[in-house]
Parts: structure tokens; sequence; C-alpha cells
């Protein structure tokens, strides 16, 4: 069983690609010209740089309009939102509790909390960054989505 597990982990795969993507984030956007300007990917404390325009034409804005949060800041603004509008609040419910760890009355600290897991998942493959934290304007529009859901 460990042979095998091994030769998942060197195979290809997720792993791999993931590996491979925390290599060219480490290397500063490796060497292709053409794949650095078109990636967005985000160091730690970075905003995020707007991909190159196609028609050659330099862009006078070089890091875009997103600033970056803080895990607090992000719960502080949308209690902030939820507190203005009830309806906002009950939609931020439903996300939380769509979002809950399956077992979560079996583990301390008895809260249904989100798998971090999935969660780390869901960053990933909506903003190609595992760490990255998410706007407030983005959680909100998700919560909207979900209310008007059946």
């Amino acid at each position: 069983m460990a042979k095998t597990w091994r030769w998942r982990r060197r195979g290809g795969g997720r792993n791999a690609e993931v590996a491979k993507a925390r290599r060219w984030r480490r290397r500063g956007g490796g060497g292709n010209a053409d794949v650095a300007k078109t990636r967005m990917w985000r160091k730690r404390g970075e905003l995020l740089a707007q991909p190159a325009l196609s028609s050659g034409v330099e862009s006078s804005v070089t890091k875009c309009d997103i600033p970056l949060m803080s895990w607090s800041g992000l719960l502080l603004s949308l209690s902030a939102h939820a507190i203005v509008n009830p309806r906002v609040a009950v939609d931020l419910l439903r996300v939380g509790w769509r979002f809950r760890h399956r077992h979560w009355y079996r583990r301390f600290p008895f809260l249904p909390l989100p798998a971090m897991t999935y969660l780390r998942w869901r960053l990933y493959t909506a903003y190609g960054d595992e760490h990255f934290v998410p706007p407030a304007n983005d959680v909100l529009a998700f919560a909207r989505w979900v209310g008007r859901q059946p």
C-alpha cells in the first residue's frame, strides 16, 4: 500500500499540477513571457496583476483594484452587511450551513465549521490560490445566488 501511495504521489494528477504551480510561483514566474503575462498568481501580500492586453498597447494600470483582506476583515465586513440587511444574513447563514463539515458535531469545538480541505479546494478552483481571501463582494454575490436556489 505504501508503494502505491508513493507512486501516486510522484505520478501525475492534481497533486503534480499543484506542486508545479507552487514551484513556478517560487521561481518568480518562469521564463516564458507569454505564460508570465497571462498567469495571475498571487504571492502573499501582493495584489493580483492584470493580464497583458492582446493588442500590444501597454496599460497604465499594473495592479488590479482588488484590495487584499484578512479573514478577520472579511468576517467583519460580512457581519456589517448582515446587520444592515437581514436578507443577506439569512443568505450567509445558508452558505455557512452548506459549507459545514459533515460530522461537525463529533469534533471539538462542536460548531458547524467548514472542512479546511474543502474550503482550500474551493478557493483554489475559484481564484487559483488556496490561501486567497475572497473579496466580500464575491461572497455576498454567491450568498445571494444560494438564496435564490430552492
